[in-house]
């Protein structure tokens, strides 16, 4: 490479920015979403055999006068869910601060002084379950 093609190619790096590392028209993920292991795919054309038969259980449940009314809800709303899409939702927001960031260093140290994190300190360990 060049001087002047390293010095171009440092600028438009520069213009991206953090937010966008790669070039137009170069993928961030060449070689795509990866595969799912035999057993999930497995599993899923097993549950697909018997998706008219779960249906039929979950009406049979709907329509029994007998079960709970909590029973014959939650099966109806499987239905609606399934034969419409589930309803969105909204959500209502009010973003009292509104700041951009250089860098992704400098996001972080904005979070960290939101949650009253110093430097100084040792981070947390994380909780595991």
């Amino acid at each position: 490479m060049t001087k002047k093609n390293a010095e171009n190619s440092q600028k438009a790096a520069k213009k991206r920015g953090d937010g966008r590392p790669f070039k137009p028209g170069q993928s961030g993920n060449p070689g795509g979403r990866p595969k799912l292991p035999p057993e999930i795919v497995e599993l899923r054309a097993l549950a697909r055999q018997h998706t008219t038969e779960a249906v039929q259980a979950i009406i049979a449940v709907m329509n029994d006068e007998e079960a709970p009314s909590s029973a014959r809800v939650s099966a109806a709303s499987e239905v609606l869910d399934r034969g419409w899409g589930r309803a969105t939702a909204t959500v209502e927001a009010n973003v009292a601060h509104h700041h951009t960031h250089e860098s992704v260093s400098d996001t972080a140290r904005w979070i960290e002084g939101l949650l009253g994190i110093r430097e100084d300190e040792p981070a947390a360990k994380p909780v595991s379950h």
